[in-house]
């Protein structure tokens, strides 16, 4: 008399395991790498929206005075983020000095400035135009603060037209 086991063997639930353990990391590494992307591009499109505001701001009158002082408590922060722009410039963009910075918050941004969607702060030099993210932003292991260190990203062009 033949008897019908059924039933998973132990080798077959082993091997189940593994293939969704693989299933699963494979997964959570595209879920990281999206979430990574995603910050990226967002803080991308904060820096360019910022930066065409201050260009706006600087066309209406160029000695307005906009933004807040640093606070010392981030003082060491928007120092370490102005010295890597400084060294990281692919543009040769004039950054200014350190002491014409002011600070804009994303409160001083949303209730001054009148603009929604920016969740990060800022440093911003009024006199260069120059837009520097606090916190930075990291895409593939490099950390990025202003788009004149960023590959394939335009800044500020200024054109010159001459008259022959």
């Amino acid at each position: 008399m033949i008897k019908n086991k059924k039933g998973v063997t132990l080798v077959v639930l082993t091997i189940m395991i593994v293939v969704l353990i693989i299933i699963a990391t494979i997964t959570s590494n595209i879920g990281i790498d999206l979430i990574q992307k995603s910050k990226y591009y967002k803080a991308i499109y904060e820096l360019k929206a910022m930066q065409a505001k201050v260009n706006e701001l600087y066309e209406d009158n160029n000695n307005i005075e906009y933004g807040e002082s640093i606070p010392a408590s981030i003082l060491d922060i928007a120092n370490e983020a102005y010295n890597h722009v400084n060294s990281n410039n692919k543009w040769s963009v004039d950054i200014g000095e350190f002491s014409d910075y002011k600070y804009f918050s994303k409160s001083y941004i949303k209730d001054e400035l009148d603009m929604e969607g920016i969740d990060l702060d800022f440093i911003i030099n009024l006199k260069t135009r120059m837009v520097i993210l606090l916190n930075g932003v990291e895409m593939e292991g490099v950390k990025y603060f202003s788009l004149c260190e960023v590959e394939n990203e335009t800044y500020n062009i200024e054109y010159n037209e001459t008259n022959e």
